[in-house]
């Protein structure tokens, strides 16, 4: 197990920030469990106090969460849509609380649409006929 997993439930959000942007992240090897604890805990300091962060704060937690997420399908596989489930219900969490903002990607309905339309096992198209 990757050191990466020590500690997770003492982080506040900039020290999840960091450990997940690390580039050790890409290469890291963690069962589903510590990957699900993982994103677990990034989620709710997330969830915390979002209205206080900036637009320089939400890139980086944008790209430290999309970080996480690629590394632990990479380490586990997709374990039947886990991780795109568990970004998909952040970004819609965080709308409740704050709002969509199209200048910050984590808070941007259009990825939302896209990713939820992405997993669909119909093509756009036909997606899009059928709505």
């Amino acid at each position: 197990m990757s050191a990466l997993f020590d500690g997770l439930d003492q982080l506040d959000l900039d020290a999840h920030v960091r450990r997940w942007s690390a580039g050790e992240v890409a290469r890291a090897e963690g069962t589903v469990h510590h990957w699900i604890a993982a994103a677990q805990l990034f989620a709710a300091r997330v969830q915390k106090d979002p209205a206080r962060l900036t637009v320089e704060r939400w890139q980086a937690v944008g790209t430290a969460w999309s970080a996480l997420l690629a590394a632990a399908e990479r380490a586990t596989g997709a374990q039947h849509g886990e991780w795109l489930l568990r970004d998909l219900w952040l970004r819609s969490s965080l709308f409740k609380t704050v709002g969509a903002r199209t200048d910050v990607p984590l808070l941007d309905p259009r990825t939302v649409l896209e990713r939820a339309l992405d997993a669909l096992p119909v093509d756009r198209e036909t997606a899009a006929a059928l709505a």
